[in-house]
């Protein structure tokens, strides 16, 4: 599904999805503050129950910076 995509921001949306085990609602709430690349992961604010936590980048990190 991901090699199908064309557009850069549906494929890295998708992969981070997918990759981190992400809500679409995490997803759309993303911004760039919230990527740790130091210690390879992404900061969800207001997760499900309004909890906070951290997913792991993983593969994510090229596809983020080629977009």
């Amino acid at each position: 599904m991901l090699e199908s995509t064309a557009n850069r921001k549906q494929r890295a949306s998708l992969a981070t999805t997918y990759g981190a085990g992400l809500r679409v609602s995490e997803v759309v709430r993303l911004q760039l503050r919230h990527l740790d690349a130091d210690r390879m992961c992404l900061r969800v604010e207001q997760g499900k129950a309004a909890g906070s936590r951290h997913a792991p980048l993983a593969r994510l990190l090229e596809e983020l910076r080629a977009y």
